[in-house]
């Protein structure tokens, strides 16, 4: 999370990114920025921190059609290796219910376990740090992070 992500919004892009994230606390002008963004060609993602729900200023991000993804924050933004706030799953589970189309990722403490539980709520995009990086065998991690993510989606698609 940086504090002024507006600065690096054409850095970004002039370095041909084609996508930006940026946390909903840390601009007052979460609607500007994602036009900066879109301006610079590139898709746009707005972050959550675990302590913010579906307020206000969300609602009118994702139904004015401003942003192409959520990113729910399912651990203090921060540093790597922190355990998954299964009780974010609710607002997973939320925002696929009122927003079926919207891009809905998770980032934090995603596991094998965490995956399939992310993408049973609606998660359709799992961003997972530790559980690869720090396993010996990154391919068969990331293997078996699909398949728990598909076991999620089966349960997600008969409920």
């Amino acid at each position: 999370m940086v504090s002024d992500p507006k600065q690096w919004v054409p850095v970004i892009a002039k370095a041909g990114g084609s996508g930006y994230t940026f946390h909903i606390e840390a601009t007052d002008d979460s609607k500007g920025l994602a036009k900066l963004i879109r301006a610079h060609g590139m898709q746009v993602g707005v972050a959550v921190k675990p302590a913010t729900n579906l307020t206000q200023e969300l609602k009118e991000l994702i139904e004015g059609c401003y942003v192409d993804q959520v990113l729910v924050m399912t651990v203090e933004p921060g540093f790597g290796g922190q355990s998954f706030m299964a009780e974010r799953l609710c607002f997973i589970a939320e925002l696929r219910h009122n927003y079926p189309h919207l891009n809905i990722g998770v980032d934090g403490g995603i596991g094998p376990g965490t995956a399939e539980q992310a993408a049973d709520a609606g998660a359709n995009i799992l961003i997972a740090g530790t559980s690869v990086f720090k396993a010996s065998d990154r391919k068969a991690a990331i293997e078996e992070l699909r398949a728990s993510a598909k076991s999620g989606i089966s349960k997600n698609s008969r409920g």
